[in-house]
């Protein structure tokens, strides 16, 4: 068997999961069944290693001060599809939710290779370190952790508390998995007999370990038992910060830094006593070490942390004074002391023996290899859709590498329309239309995986709409939505239901959506909502405030919302620079004011929809001309027109520089260079107020309000898309 192992933090980053992955790499690399390990890491630059049954292909890291010295990967992870091809991989051991695993899950996918991944992450030891505690920030994280996950065959969680922890949060409930310690090497990690009067810690000096309370306590413990030595191991961005802790209320307090594992052996076996206040550990490896050792263990209480169930003794979490009381007792107990020694010794050489763990992961990867194989393939049929690597990675390097990748493209494949709404003006443009055999050039030529908006003008007055749709969704990775009316949608609906999704307009009451849309469109919307409900597909309703609107309006459109499954959207009436024409029918700004705070108090009684509440005061403060937030046009988003221009979006004039795509000498990379010449990213269009620009505009990575809503309703869409997926699945299976 040939094992691929991957994870960015296993040389160059001290951590939990790098000690366990590479003491596996060690352990499989001396196994007779084990043909070869391929390891895929981070480096200092892009390079071959091979270390006997081991080789190593080191991908250059990219330090961010944010993440405190971990490294990520982000360039030419493009590189793993070929790895894993040409080395014939087996297996596939994911380590952690990073960009590296999450690429190696998905080519390893895309190659067939089956896949296992040990959890070794918890949220809350991430998040505390960014001072970030709100339960959303948390079901976030677990979301990004869920979407590696569902890459795997099979999940392996170091201890009981970690999968209870993970299923309380929706992970790893449908998927196969399995309880198996990180383990130790228990003849390294053996006793010795002479034993100093010495306290140890032992770990990264990182927030969640909550170093402090260990130093507290040891200033009170020193009052009394002056003899002995406390010492803390390890090292980490708050080092200087505890010893300056230290220094002010127990310097005798020693720091060791980074020791090799030949002194850490020395210094468990001639200390007393361990303490783990650590917030949260999926497990601890430290604590399995010291126990092995014959080291009596107190950790703190903390829900979060596995090792509570593991140590000898708990304390009250972050209460220096519980603490110090632990470490007196014992102190003062040799006997007990001794007692406990042994039996710790015992229960590890047990349960958490490296070899019999060695053993464990091999079944594993056996199960996998089987659960695979079993698994039926599901070509030529529409699949679910799930937020994939190419989206993470073309948000990641729009948002904060200055690269191109737009995510979302409004693609017009017509400007005819049957309506004339007022304050549209796109039916008065007249501009060329592709035909089927043109528009699938374009596609072809977009390397993007993205969502895109089929718009108008009207699509289905294109008779090969349906075919349209068809080819983006059989044939290529994007996800597709349709941009319609919906007065042709019942005669059309075999046509086009092949679709991701619904995108459409519903501007309030009847009186005020056929002001704005023409009469008699009221009921024929009515009518087609019906049917997408029945169907129970994702439906996106987008409502112009205009001059015409009013609150009763907006109240209509949430009654809808909820009878119908539709998520609404709101924005005010877009500026369209290339007319004018919808200035004249902006709202006064008392009542648009009105209108966005009901809908900002909707919001934060959990109404879902597309706003944000960030996003929603953003145009309140559009109303003010006080908005400062920069557009990403060009970069997280673009426009297609109906002859094949690629531009930066519907509001802004064509411009010299535009290139078109059905010119054959012009790539979709060329076409977005040169809305880049045209438009800095900082620079936002003072007329824009167009919900989508402004929801991408506010997704800064770390503003999880932002994020945390627009997930909630996206989530909310895509998963009746999905249940309609499986319906038509199970219909199609039926006959």
């Amino acid at each position: 068997m040939k094992v691929a192992i991957v994870a960015e933090s296993i040389y160059t980053f001290m951590s939990g999961a790098a000690v366990f992955t590479k003491r596996l790499i060690d352990q499989l690399s001396m196994r007779e069944d084990i043909e070869e390990v391929i390891v895929i890491t981070a480096g200092e630059k892009n390079d071959i290693k091979i270390e006997g049954k081991k080789k190593i292909y080191f991908f250059k890291a990219l330090e961010f001060d944010i993440f405190k010295n971990f490294p990520l990967t982000l360039t030419k992870l493009k590189n793993i599809k070929n790895i894993l091809k040409e080395e014939k991989v087996d297996i596939v051991h994911l380590q952690l939710p990073s960009p590296l695993c999450i690429a190696a899950g998905y080519y390893a996918r895309q190659e067939g290779i089956p896949i296992v991944t040990t959890s070794h992450t918890q949220p809350d030891n991430i998040l505390i370190n960014f001072k970030i505690r709100s339960k959303h920030s948390k079901r976030i994280f677990y979301r990004y952790i869920t979407f590696l996950y569902n890459f795997s065959d099979y999940i392996i969680f170091p201890s009981e508390h970690a999968r209870k922890e993970a299923n309380l949060n929706g992970l790893g409930k449908n998927l196969l998995n399995e309880v198996i310690s990180n383990g130790i090497d228990i003849y390294k990690f053996s006793p010795a007999k002479k034993r100093q009067k010495r306290i140890l810690f032992v770990g990264r000096l990182m927030k969640e370990k909550c170093i402090p309370t260990f130093i507290e306590a040891s200033a009170i413990v020193s009052r009394i038992h002056p003899e002995y030595e406390f010492i803390i191991a390890g090292d980490g961005y708050l080092k200087e910060s505890l010893k300056e802790l230290a220094n002010k209320i127990n310097p005798k307090i020693r720091f060791t830094g980074f020791i090799s594992d030949e002194e850490l052996v020395k210094l468990y076996q001639t200390s007393q006593i361990f303490v783990l206040p650590s917030e949260s550990e999926l497990q601890g490896i430290v604590l399995l070490e010291a126990m092995s050792t014959g080291m009596v263990t107190i950790a703190s209480d903390s829900e979060k942390s596995a090792a509570r169930e593991l140590a000898n003794y708990t304390f009250k979490h972050k209460d220096s004074n519980d603490l110090a009381n632990k470490i007196l007792y014992l102190i003062e107990n040799p006997k007990k002391v001794i007692l406990l020694s042994k039996e710790n010794r015992i229960n590890i050489s047990k349960d958490h023996n490296y070899k019999k763990i060695i053993s464990s992961y091999i079944d594993a990867y056996h199960k996998a290899i089987n659960i695979h194989r079993n698994k039926k393939p599901d070509k030529g049929k529409r699949k679910l859709k799930k937020v994939s690597l190419p989206f993470l990675y073309g948000y990641l390097s729009s948002r904060y590498m200055n690269n191109n990748y737009p995510l979302w493209i409004d693609f017009r494949v017509t400007s005819r329309c049957n309506l004339r709404c007022i304050y549209c003006d796109i039916p008065n443009q007249k501009l060329d239309e592709m035909s089927f055999p043109e528009i699938k050039t374009v596609l072809n030529k977009i390397d993007t995986k993205s969502f895109i908006l089929l718009t108008g003008g009207e699509p289905l007055v294109r008779k090969d709409i349906g075919e349209i749709i068809d080819y983006i969704v059989f044939n290529t990775g994007h996800t597709v939505i349709l941009n319609t009316n919906l007065l042709l949608l019942k005669e059309m609906y075999d046509k086009v239901k092949n679709c991701d999704g619904f995108y459409f307009s519903l501007d309030g009451t009847k009186d005020t959506h056929e002001k704005n849309k023409g009469k008699g469109t009221w009921n024929k919307v009515i009518d087609s909502l019906e049917l997408l409900n029945s169907e129970k597909r994702g439906k996106i309703s987008m409502t112009v405030i205009t001059s015409n609107t009013t609150l009763e309006d907006i109240k209509t459109v949430l009654y809808f919302s909820k009878k119908y499954n539709i998520l609404p959207a709101f924005q005010l009436v877009r500026h369209y620079e290339k007319s004018g024409k919808s200035k004249s029918f902006s709202p006064e700004k008392e009542n648009a004011f009105k209108i966005l705070d009901y809908l900002i108090n909707q919001r934060k009684k959990g109404f879902i929809m597309m706003n944000s509440v960030k996003g929603l005061i953003a145009q309140k403060k559009i109303l003010e001309d006080t908005l400062n937030t920069p557009c990403f046009s060009g970069r997280l988003f673009v426009t297609i027109d109906s002859d094949g221009v690629v531009g930066l979006c519907f509001s802004r004039p064509r411009n010299k520089e535009f290139l078109n795509l059905l010119d054959k000498n012009v790539n979709f990379k060329q076409a977005l260079e040169s809305l880049r010449k045209i438009k800095p990213h900082t620079i936002r269009c003072p007329g824009c107020s167009c919900m989508a620009p402004i929801e991408f505009a506010l997704a800064d990575l770390f503003n999880l309000d932002v994020i945390a809503h627009n997930n909630q309703s996206f989530s909310r869409f895509m998963k009746l898309e999905n249940d309609y997926t499986k319906k038509q699945k199970t219909c199609n299976d039926g006959r």
